[in-house]
This record gives C-alpha cells, sequence and structure tokens, in this order.
C-alpha cells in the first residue's frame, strides 16, 4: 500500500463491516463523505475484511489477512460483524492491536466508526501514540440481549453474558483515552456523560447528520404525486431508512395497517436491509397496504418524501426509551 506523504493520513475504520458494493447503512455514511475529504486528505478506508468484489475507488486496507482467508471466509461476508462472547472479542481485539502494531507508523489520525466494540481499535491505535476519536451512534444505547438455554452447552453461554456485563466497563476505558468523541446529537452527548461512560473533561463533539439542499427540500405534494403517480386522494405514509428493524422498526406499524386496513391509506417504504423480507411477510400475512421500493437513488425518495402526508421514522423504543 502506498501513502501520500504530503497530506495528513487519515483512517476512516470500521472493524465490524465486511465490504460490499451494495453498502450497509453504515458504510453508506462513510462512502459520500470520501470526495470531501480527499483533496485534504490521505484517506484509507479499513474493513474487517473484502468479499469477492475490492473498492475500486479509494485506498482501502482490511484487519484480517486476506491472502490466508479461505474460499468459504472470502464468501461468508458479515456487513454488521459482532464478536460471540468474551473470548470471540478478546480474540478479535487481539487481532486488532497486531492490525494497529503493524500500520501504526501509516496514519496521523484514526476515525472509528460505530460498531458493536466501537473504541477498541481506537484503543490499541493509541497504544502506539496515534491520535484516534471514535463516532457513537444509536447502537452504543444498548447491548444485544443474551438469552439463556440450559438445554444447550452452558459454558458457551455464561461467555456472552458475562462479556455483556464487561462491555460497559471496556468503553468507559475506551472513550477516556481517545483524543475525542464525535455524537450525531447533544442527547447521545448528555447519556454519556449522565451514565459516567464520558465526563465533563472528555472531548465530546455533537455533529448531526447532513443532507444534500438541492435535492431535499420541501416540494409541492401535487406535484410530486403526479410524477409518481399516486392519487390525490390517498392517505400516503412514506418511510426512508434502513430495513435492519434495529435502529427503526416498522414491524408495529406495518401490523397496525394491515389489523385496522383504513381505507385510501398507502405505506411506500424505501430502502433496504437485511429485515426486508421478515417486513414484507408481515405486510403479507396481515394484507397491509405497503409497497416496498427497494434502495432508489436520493431524488426518487425525495419525491416521496414530498408525496407524503406522513412521513414516519419509528425509532426503537429499546434504543430511545425516553420518546
Amino acid at each position: 500500500m502506498k501513502y501520500n506523504q504530503k497530506k495528513p493520513r487519515i483512517c476512516i475504520a470500521l472493524p465490524g463491516t465486511d465490504y460490499l458494493p451494495t453498502a450497509t447503512l453504515m458504510f453508506a455514511n462513510t462512502e459520500p463523505l470520501l470526495p470531501y475529504l480527499e483533496p485534504y486528505f490521505d484517506i484509507t478506508v479499513i474493513f474487517r475484511k473484502i468479499g469477492q468484489i475490492s473498492p475500486q475507488f479509494y485506498q482501502y486496507s482490511t484487519i484480517l489477512d486476506q491472502e490466508k482467508l479461505s474460499e468459504k471466509e472470502r464468501k461468508d461476508i458479515n456487513t454488521n460483524f459482532t464478536p460471540v462472547g468474551l473470548f470471540g472479542a478478546m480474540r478479535y481485539m487481539k487481532t486488532l492491536d497486531k492490525y494497529a502494531k503493524d500500520n501504526a507508523q501509516n496514519f496521523d489520525l484514526i476515525i472509528e466508526r460505530q460498531w458493536a466494540l466501537v473504541g477498541s481499535l481506537a484503543n490499541a491505535f493509541r497504544r502506539y501514540d496515534v491520535p484516534t476519536i471514535f463516532l457513537v451512534e444509536a447502537e452504543f444505547y444498548t447491548t444485544r440481549q443474551v438469552k439463556f438455554d440450559w438445554k444447550k452447552n452452558p459454558v458457551k453461554q455464561v461467555s456472552p453474558i458475562i462479556f455483556k456485563q464487561i462491555l460497559p466497563h471496556l468503553r468507559q476505558k475506551w472513550i477516556h483515552k481517545s483524543n475525542g468523541i464525535i455524537v450525531e446529537t447533544e442527547q447521545m452527548k448528555s447519556f454519556l456523560i449522565e451514565n459516567s461512560l464520558a465526563n465533563s473533561k472528555t472531548k465530546i463533539y455533537p455533529i448531526p447528520n447532513g443532507i444534500n439542499p438541492e435535492i431535499f427540500f420541501p416540494r409541492d405534494r401535487q406535484y410530486c404525486r403526479e410524477k409518481l403517480g399516486i392519487s390525490k386522494e390517498d392517505l400516503i405514509l412514506t418511510y426512508v431508512g434502513s430495513l435492519n428493524r434495529f435502529i427503526q422498526e416498522l414491524g408495529p406499524i406495518i401490523e397496525a395497517l394491515g389489523h385496522v386496513k383504513p381505507p385510501n391509506v398507502f405505506m411506500h417504504i424505501i430502502g433496504d436491509g437485511k429485515k426486508q423480507k421478515e417486513l414484507e411477510k408481515i405486510a403479507h400475512e396481515s394484507g397491509a397496504a405497503v409497497k416496498f421500493h427497494g434502495r432508489l437513488s436520493q431524488q426518487e425518495a425525495s419525491l416521496y418524501m414530498g408525496a407524503a402526508n406522513i412521513c414516519v421514522a419509528p425509532y426503537n423504543q429499546s434504543l430511545f426509551s425516553g420518546g
């Protein structure tokens, strides 16, 4: 890998993401930034591993050694990787530390994006005196629920339970050692401080997500409906976003539409994700008037938003219990 020494060398790290051309929401929030950063910085994007197709338009690196991956490992792509249990996490953190040791001289700043162990790679690079920042997003509010089944191997099941108890303490340690934290909202900053994950001395920078105002702006509803062939008499609900049923949960809305079946009420869902088939099944079985469009261009998505009476954002209550 060649590095341009004339610009600050920034690593944007996604250690919980395997590269796919059809990126997850996490990666989709990264790629659009690159053209704006590249004139000023030498950017390298880090993935856990690369599948059959490699990125074509920017420098990249992988945590796992691609040459040592089997054919099965190359095909087994996990766009949202989470180590299993305490021992799985320890093994992967050891791999992260080796990567940091081998590559510390190549970067001037590490920006680690949200994943299950966000902060762990940044902490590894801090051991080698590389400045680090990591991004904390909605998933940081919670850890995945662990269910215990006495019929299965109890030793293997205890490991995830122990790790779930340890993870908040590790996060606190990683936050305190970082040079800075980027959050999406002031509420997230308050959450970190109120739960003692950060303190008043921690450098926390709230930076909200942005939009392109040339695409997303208030539009005439009738014009949008004419462009899309939607009746002006219908009441339209529009959702634009991920279909992973984690940060936002569409299931209850679809079920309610199928149960009540209000006349002339239709829902348009724009986006994709690993739970799309589940949501389509709920819509089919309940008879809800819902149309799944898959991933559309921003221009098309903005038309459906403009055509809507209501744009919905059904945030998961387990992540946003305060509303």
